[in-house]
């Protein structure tokens, strides 16, 4: 795992718009991936990234568009079912806020673990 908040990566939720912002960084620490999958352990209260540069079989993959990234970038994922999970895992979301995660990174294995206990409430 990577060490140093700046090589740390980093997602944002967006509870009202049922949105997971992947930030431009994260992408990098995952080889910028072609297709990411989200996967969630809600026993060790854990949600993970996976990057993949194909489609992942028996599995659902978002396929990611990095072309007209900028300094500021991210990509955006929206998933009721997900954040549906997430609701019913942390239980105490506030639709008004979004929340972000701080993770770690295995770029060997290009997967980004985020715990679902950190998460920061974002003031709008």
């Amino acid at each position: 795992m990577n060490e140093g908040s700046e090589t740390r990566p980093m997602i944002t939720l967006d509870v009202r718009k049922n949105r997971v912002r992947i930030h431009k960084h994260t992408l990098h620490l995952l080889g910028d991936p072609a297709y990411i999958q989200f996967l969630v352990n809600p026993q060790k209260m854990l949600i993970a990234i996976l990057g993949s540069d194909h489609p992942i079989k028996g599995g659902s993959a978002n396929r990611v568009n990095t072309q007209n990234f900028d300094a500021e970038s991210c990509v955006e994922c929206y998933s009721m079912m997900l954040m549906d999970k997430l609701f019913e895992i942390v239980g105490d979301f506030d639709a008004a806020y979004s929340y972000r995660l701080v993770g770690e990174a295995n770029t060997k294995e290009r997967i980004a673990l985020f715990s679902l206990n950190s998460m920061q409430r974002i003031d709008s």
